[in-house]
């Protein structure tokens, strides 16, 4: 009889038969397997079609906004340069005419002060 000590190791082996028949177990775990990869693969190519499909639809969006920024900012554009132009053509004119209302306040003005010497009617009697 061998004796056995507590301080030396020990290994400890044994075997498992599975009673059946194994290739049709292991062509059964392979099918599962590959049926349980083919429905991860589905699920995250259809989370990527949702994605690749917002992407698109948001660029299509910003396409359409740029567009239409673009349109309004080259109208917002045309709208100012003929404003500019009318607030300068007005802006001349009004000018102008304060500069002439000035000069015929003053001409009238000055017409109110040229007093005529009373003695330059009458007549003289000879």
């Amino acid at each position: 009889m061998p004796r056995y000590s507590m301080y030396e190791s020990k290994k400890l082996m044994w075997e498992v038969d599975v009673v059946g028949d194994e290739n049709e177990n292991v062509a059964e775990i392979v099918k599962a397997f590959l049926n349980r990869t083919m429905e991860v693969f589905e699920e995250n190519s259809k989370e990527i079609m949702t994605t690749v499909t917002k992407v698109r639809h948001s660029l299509a969006r910003a396409r359409h906004q740029q567009y239409w920024i673009k349109s309004k900012n080259s109208k917002d554009a045309e709208r100012l340069e003929s404003l500019q132009g009318m607030v300068d053509t007005w802006s001349i004119v009004y000018s102008g005419l304060v500069c002439a209302v000035g000069i015929g306040q003053i001409l009238v003005l000055r017409s109110f002060f040229n007093i005529k010497p009373a003695t330059s009617q009458l007549k003289m009697r000879t």
